[in-house]
């Protein structure tokens, strides 16, 4: 006797969608970013909740040095937290 087997679509299930998110993230050695705003060097400790569509973000940021552009002014930054 053959074993009737039940197929389940999966194609957007709301989970896949908006996943829920409780992530942790820490730099241990500085990170150097950049980008049209500027360049710096900074460490973070940061925790990432809630769920895709809409995401918490908590936490510090650290910048140890860098510039900054913002209306046509260079910043520079020796040290500054966030």
């Amino acid at each position: 006797m053959k074993e009737k087997r039940e197929t389940v679509s999966v194609k957007n299930p709301e989970h896949f969608r908006f996943p829920s998110l409780d992530v942790s993230a820490e730099s241990f050695i500085p990170l150097y970013i950049y980008g049209k705003w500027g360049k710096a060097c900074a460490e973070f400790d940061l925790k990432i909740k809630g769920t895709g569509k809409n995401p918490s973000v908590n936490g510090n940021i650290s910048i140890i040095y860098g510039e900054i552009y913002f209306m046509k002014n260079r910043y520079s930054i020796d040290f500054g937290k966030y």
